[in-house]
């Protein structure tokens, strides 16, 4: 199959929006964290974590590159640029946030509270990497997810399926969820799911609407088709399984460009 052009407002807010957005004027000063502690994390575990709280903000293990993406609300895949550390070396940062900023921020809606955590990171990022950037495009491989030719096989979640509703979980290779859209502007949905598996941008191409419940499993890092020994690749199995394909396609994506960057400051 040829390679399609993809619309580059598939990913929502481009970068240049995301830049102005980070230099504009806001109903709360520019919010910077009361304390922050940057620490390289050496201990080669697999685990991270990202926990945002009124308060406090926590990542655990997790690269330049991860923390650039949340605080400019893209993927890791549109950071470019920047030395191979910023995608290697991983970091723990802590942070709190002084009580009366805890306080006008509880005052906000959920989406303007996200805007200023962004903004809080960015912070970070500027003070104690020396983070600069600025906006960019380019094109890069992706995938389109699809209904196969044969249709989808996923159940649609139905009003009696109270508990669970809105559960999404990975392990391995199983991913199963209950309630879960095919997209959305948030995580919680299955073409967000596949990007963490299939390490690319995955689009929504499906044309299915609502929420779905759905089981899937494969053999991590098998192959494209079957194997003899019953294992199967994700590809695979979202064919066989659920009745979807990812097609590789090309698109054009806006991009955050590191133009400098520092290892981190001592806390």
């Amino acid at each position: 199959m040829g390679l399609a052009p993809v619309r580059a407002g598939i990913l929502g807010l481009g970068t240049a929006q995301l830049l102005a957005q980070s230099r504009s004027k806001t109903t709360l000063p520019r919010p910077d964290f009361e304390v922050v502690s940057v620490e390289s994390n050496r201990s080669r575990n697999l685990a991270s974590g990202f926990s945002s709280l009124p308060d406090r903000l926590t990542i655990i293990n997790h690269t330049v590159k991860d923390i650039i993406a949340a605080a400019y609300n893209v993927r890791d895949s549109q950071v470019v640029g920047g030395e191979v550390w910023t995608g290697s070396e991983r970091f723990d940062v802590y942070a709190l946030v002084a009580p009366w900023e805890v306080e006008q921020l509880e005052r906000l809606t959920p989406e303007e509270r996200e805007v200023q955590r962004r903004l809080s990171l960015q912070s970070v990022l500027a003070g104690r990497f020396h983070l600069k950037v600025s906006s960019g495009t380019q094109e890069v491989p992706m995938y389109a997810l699809e209904a196969s030719k044969d249709g989808p096989k996923l159940r649609r979640t139905k009003p009696e399926d109270r508990l669970g509703i809105g559960t999404l979980g990975v392990s391995g290779g199983q991913l199963t969820g209950q309630g879960i859209p095919m997209s959305s502007a948030r995580d919680m949905c299955l073409v967000r799911m596949l990007e963490t598996q299939v390490r690319r941008i995955v689009i929504d191409r499906t044309g299915l609407e609502g929420n779905y419940n759905f089981n899937l499993q494969w053999t991590p890092d098998g192959c494209q088709n079957t194997s003899s020994s019953g294992g199967c690749s994700i590809f695979t199995a979202l064919r066989e399984q659920l009745g979807l394909e990812l097609q590789s396609i090309v698109g054009t994506v806006p991009t955050i460009v590191i133009d400098h960057i520092e290892e981190p400051s001592q806390n």
